[in-house]
């Protein structure tokens, strides 16, 4: 797949906020617009590059179910916007596919398109997320990673890219496993990068050489009481408030577990990469 483009495909956004949630089946009755579908707490947000009033007409008439409980207009660049254009982060080179910025010297570029998902690498988390994933391969190999709430798969796609055979990509959002599959597709990393939908807590594997959660401080408690994860030898946890990264760093003390470096961002979000004790 031709990753270079020459236009950013988005310009307006015309967002449908439905009561209920909308199936894919439904999703593929929509046309060339459509862009995508966020489902939350049982409420789906369509996402259109173009206005559909006739067609989201006909749609509510065939599924009296669903009514529209609110819509939206904005442009792309007020939702995405520092997903526009090419980004150097540490040694990777972070470009939407409409930018056709090369890679200087040993830099890597990631393809992302992060549509209507946040994760274009503009977050202090990401950031910091990719800082310790350099700091985990320069202290060896990680021939098996697990990247857990993967957004569009940027943490993926620059596990590969450091070297990584296989990386397994979940997030529980359907969208979100959506967007990290094309992005899978712009970067070709098909045959090492795997992205699914499902519930981070039901895809530890203990035989994985490091784990990467930016994720929800609930979900992170889960993982990290998990007897999965004191085996994997590295993990870089992140998206946690102050309170949050300090009951973390007590639960992964009293496993024995160490905190290699901590990352912040003014004291409100914090990433750390940490050591198990239990996974030689």
């Amino acid at each position: 797949m031709d990753a270079l483009q020459q236009a950013c495909p988005y310009d307006e956004l015309y967002i449908y906020h439905l009561n209920g949630e909308v199936d894919e089946q439904a999703e593929g009755e929509f046309g060339s617009s459509f862009i995508g579908n966020w489902v939350e707490d049982n409420e789906s947000f369509l996402f259109f590059g173009a206005p559909v009033e006739a067609e989201m007409v006909r749609f509510l008439e065939r599924r009296p179910a669903f009514h529209v409980q609110d819509f939206f207009q904005m442009p792309y660049s007020q939702w995405q916007s520092q997903g526009l254009c090419a980004r150097v982060l540490g040694s990777f080179l972070v470009a939407p596919p409409w930018d056709c910025s090369k890679p200087i010297d040993s830099q890597i570029r990631l393809t992302i398109d992060p549509g209507v998902v946040f994760g274009s690498g503009d977050h202090p988390t990401t950031q910091h997320c990719l800082e310790a994933l350099e700091l985990v391969f320069a202290k060896g190999p990680c021939a098996a990673v697990l990247d857990l709430g993967t957004g569009t798969g940027v943490l993926s796609l620059a596990a590969a890219a450091l070297g990584a055979k296989k990386v397994l990509a979940v997030d529980i959002n359907r969208l979100a496993v959506q967007t990290a599959r094309k992005n899978i597709a712009y970067n070709n990393m098909a045959d090492r990068v795997e992205a699914l939908a499902g519930k981070a807590q039901e895809h530890l594997r203990p035989d994985a050489d490091l784990l990467m959660a930016n994720i929800h401080y609930t979900v992170m408690k889960e993982i990290v009481a998990r007897p999965e994860f004191e085996k994997v030898p590295w993990a870089i946890l992140s998206g946690l408030l102050r309170s949050q990264f300090s009951q973390i760093v007590w639960e992964l003390e009293k496993m024995g577990a160490s905190v290699v470096k901590v990352w912040d961002k003014d004291q409100t979000w914090f990433t750390m990469l940490c050591r198990n004790r239990h996974s030689c």
